[in-house]
């Protein structure tokens, strides 16, 4: 016999994610990066003392005896002056032979683990093959205007927030933030459709976020709340997993798994098939997954459902633009390096590791062939920019298997918009602008890789110069628009990968500029007052993403964020990846060990530092950013 239909209200109630998400009720007032679920840990307040106490004990004695028998390197020779520390160009006689540790990359991953080790004393060299550090958070000057290249916003930068307590320690507290939606009418973005047929505010507060779901869709009051469950749930189990995958060794991981990690993994699935199991409702499902297009590069088709939920908690307390732009951020991490002993060169690019057998011992420069000898050299630049420095090495066929299930996202179209007056003249908002083309995200996104002339997959508007409130004290008179639209597969661009920036030919050009007058259109039709306002337009494409930024296949955020890149988390890629005969002296960090965005690239500079200092070592250095009052309101 076939199964007695249920109600969907039925269906609903029964749905969970985990058995305890229950016990946990309303959502926390603080919900950072670095929350902890003392539920996971059943202890009262004295016998946790207790434990605190023993484990500071511990630690102490640990790091005393560890700078006792730690070796460092000589100072690095001094450096010619520089006007900006983040385009310290390298100079042969300004390079050291020596580094306690040598991290290639200095994206915002490769700064925060230079920073982090450099806590410990350790002399760190950082080598960039672009003209300027920071990766995703560096900015550009084109006749006379100041653009961001992918930096859209940031959560979890309320003070007195954990992530914003480490921000504050890796740049010398020197950078201050905005909170967007107090400059835009109380939301951070706007969802929209493309043929105007709906739009929705996103407010501060995952409170306030759900509430307004409720207004929007009465009738969804339950399909709403399983998703504020899992919301709940993504929430709590971040920081136990984060604690887990630093972990040291494989028989407590094992033994941990359950109590750190196996709640979170109750969440992973196909975001399409949550989404299909919580709502018939195909306009509510494209409000509560348009942020996995602008902020991991995926749709609901492949994308874990754990990803999506975290992108939507990261923001659950508003989203914040740094004062200065991202490069504020770049400078002082930099400007901490150097007074750590550190250094930071741009246009370094490392060609080979140096070897001593099978064990990483060093790099070598495409310049000159230098070479820089250290102990460790963690690779920040994504895991198949590593692979080439694998080859004809023992791990090298197996480190290919593991990549193989894990494929790169697709790429992004950018236009950069020059525009004539003040944010303030021409009513230009602080929040972001996501326009979709349709309520089935996923099939729209196929129509459109299958045809580039299709509606795009989505297009995201932004005005970073009205974010950031000293913009106009640099730029007097004058705006910037930044829009992205994807995704962008890169077999559309491959044709022409061996050509040179600026020089790809006529057919290169008008296949950008059809592109460049659609999205022009778009911004006329969402901001009319723009028009005739336009004094310089610039179009970016994933071959600009590979020249810039070092990537392979113009893939804007690495690798996508599956199940299969889930299941690589948990079981082979840690910042020492569990390759066999992975090289001794060589670690992983940047957004492909996490994920893409400023957090996640924090997150794997902790998991690298960790594996460099060790796991108590590792995270008292977080502790000891965090502070004793941190540290407690994190644990209780």
């Amino acid at each position: 016999m076939p199964p007695e239909p249920t109600s969907p209200e039925r269906r609903l109630k029964t749905m969970r994610p985990a058995d305890s998400v229950e016990a946990f009720g309303r959502l926390p007032t603080s919900n950072s990066l670095f929350t902890f679920a003392i539920a996971s840990f059943p202890m009262n307040r004295s016998s946790t003392t207790v434990a605190l106490a023993t484990a500071a004990a511990a630690t102490v004695t640990v790091v005393l005896w560890w700078r006792s028998r730690a070796r460092r390197c000589k100072a690095f020779p001094p450096a010619k002056p520089v006007e900006d520390l983040i385009r310290r160009g390298l100079r042969k006689q300004d390079l050291p032979s020596e580094a306690d540790a040598i991290v290639i990359g200095a994206g915002p991953a490769g700064l925060s683990l230079a920073v982090l080790l450099g806590n410990f004393g350790r002399k760190v060299l950082v080598l960039e093959q672009h003209d300027r550090a920071g990766g995703g958070l560096h900015s550009f000057t084109e006749h006379g205007y100041e653009f961001e290249t992918g930096f859209h916003y940031l959560g979890e930068m309320q003070k007195g927030a954990e992530l914003r307590s480490i921000v504050d320690s890796l740049t010398n507290e020197e950078v201050e933030f905005t909170n967007l939606d107090a400059r835009s009418g109380g939301i951070y973005d706007k969802v929209v459709f493309q043929n105007g047929s709906d739009h929705l505010g996103v407010p501060n507060g995952l409170e306030q976020w759900l509430e307004v779901l409720q207004q929007k869709f009465p009738e969804e009051r339950e399909a709403i709340a399983v998703y504020g469950r899992d919301l709940k749930a993504a929430m709590v189990t971040f920081f136990p997993t984060m604690v887990w995958r630093t972990l040291p060794f494989d028989w407590l991981r094992k033994l941990l798994y359950p109590l750190l990690a196996a709640p979170a993994m109750k969440l992973s699935k196909p975001a399409s098939e949550r989404l299909d199991e919580i709502t018939r409702n195909g306009k509510l499902k494209a409000f509560m997954g348009y942020l996995a297009l602008g902020c991991i590069g995926m749709t609901d088709a492949a994308a874990d459902w754990r990803s999506i939920l975290g992108v939507q908690v990261h923001f659950s307390e508003g989203a914040y633009f740094p004062h200065g732009g991202p490069s504020a951020i770049t400078r002082a991490m930099v400007q901490k390096i150097e007074s750590q002993g550190g250094r930071v060169y741009v246009r370094a690019r490392v060609d080979d590791l140096l070897w001593e057998g099978q064990s990483c011992c060093g790099v070598v420069l495409e310049k000159d062939s230098l070479t820089v000898r250290a102990p460790i050299v963690v690779s920040s630049v994504g895991l198949h920019n590593t692979e080439r420095f694998l080859r004809e090495k023992p791990c090298h066929d197996a480190f290919v298997e593991r990549l193989r299930p894990l494929q790169r996202t697709h790429g992004h179209l950018f236009l950069f918009v020059g525009l004539k007056g003040s944010a303030a003249e021409l009513n230009l908002p602080s929040n972001n602008l996501w326009v979709l083309p349709g309520e089935d995200l996923s099939r729209r996104m196929a129509e459109f890789h299958a045809d580039h002339e299709a509606p795009f997959g989505y297009v995201g508007l932004a005005f970073p110069s009205a974010k950031d409130p000293s913009y106009h004290e640099r730029n007097p008179d004058r705006c910037t628009c930044a829009v992205v639209a994807g995704d962008v597969p890169w077999d559309w661009f491959e044709k022409w990968q061996s050509t040179k920036v600026r020089h790809r030919g006529q057919d290169y050009e008008a296949f950008k500029k059809s592109f460049e007058e659609r999205l022009l259109d778009i911004l006329y039709t969402q901001y009319p007052q723009t028009k005739g306002r336009v004094e310089y337009v610039n179009m970016g494409t994933p071959l600009d993403t590979n020249f810039y930024l070092g990537k392979t296949q113009g893939e804007s955020y690495g690798l996508q964020q599956t199940l299969e890149k889930t299941n690589a988390d948990l079981t082979w890629l840690f910042a020492k990846p569990k390759v066999p005969h992975w090289p001794k002296g060589l670690l992983l960090a940047g957004q492909d060990v996490t994920g893409d965005g400023f957090a996640p690239a924090v997150v794997s500079a902790i998991f690298a530092s960790c594996a460099v200092e060790g796991f108590v070592r590792g995270w008292f250095n977080v502790i000891s950013m965090l502070g004793l009052r941190g540290t407690l309101r994190a644990l209780f």
